[in-house]
């Protein structure tokens, strides 16, 4: 599995009428973005400015719009909320790598299916004087989706005749997560015991796949939905499929 840091959004301003002034702005986070993360879950950031040139100041924001209704900010570290504009913000010399840091916590009722897309602004004081002389628009790039669970699918072999059960539908899953639901399935019938097991019992003359899906709490009352896919007889028969 990857490490981070994670690159999450990129982007730079250049002073129009001096090129070689940029001011570079990088947000990284710890977790990786391709993946959802649940609520509650605190996501470990950093802003980093990296200038270029001879600029009096360069400043990096984050703007506080494209997360508050998903997540807050907490343990900033090299980071202030502006009183006005709606932006944190960090800021350096020239010559001077600055890294702020910050986690975003995600609100435990977000959402299920929300998405936290930080926005980022970069700007630049050219001049010595006090307002800025080049700034970009708000960008974006990569975000998080907002899921209770990861995403859930598991598959099962049935040799016609017999039946099967599945045991570990909450493994790896966070503590307190517990099967609540189960579909039936179209050519076989479906039972679940008290200790959360599922089991599959293919219909006389049933062969081939099928499916049923089946519905977890996280322990906090909210519901992801996985499938678990079946096929019926010996897969080691059919043409193009690798067992192990």
């Amino acid at each position: 599995m990857t490490t981070g840091p994670f690159l999450v959004a990129r982007m730079r301003s250049v002073q129009k009428d001096n090129p070689a002034i940029i001011c570079n702005l990088e947000l990284t986070a710890d977790t990786d973005p391709r993946f959802p993360v649940r609520p509650g879950a605190s996501i470990g950031c950093e802003l980093t400015l990296t200038p270029e040139g001879a600029a009096t100041r360069y400043y990096g924001y984050l703007m506080v719009e494209s997360f508050e209704t998903v997540a807050s900010l907490e343990k900033p570290a090299g980071i202030t909320l502006l009183p006005k504009g709606g932006r944190y913000a960090t800021s350096t010399g020239p010559g001077e790598v600055r890294t702020a840091k910050f986690v975003l916590k995600i609100h435990e009722n977000a959402a299920r299916g929300a998405f936290l897309v930080p926005k980022l602004r970069a700007a630049v004081i050219a001049d010595g004087g006090k307002s800025l002389t080049s700034t970009t628009f708000s960008l974006k790039d990569k975000g998080f989706r907002i899921a209770p669970l990861p995403p859930l699918g598991r598959s099962l072999v049935v040799t016609p005749g017999y039946r099967a059960a599945l045991k570990s539908l909450t493994e790896g899953l966070p503590e307190g997560t517990r099967l609540v639901g189960v579909g039936p399935g179209r050519y076989g019938a479906t039972s679940a015991a008290p200790d959360g097991s599922v089991t599959y019992s293919p219909f006389q003359g049933a062969a081939g796949y099928d499916w049923f899906d089946y519905v977890l709490d996280n322990g906090r009352g909210l519901l992801s939905r996985g499938r678990v896919t079946v096929y019926i007889g010996d897969l080691g028969t059919v043409p193009g499929v690798i067992t192990r």
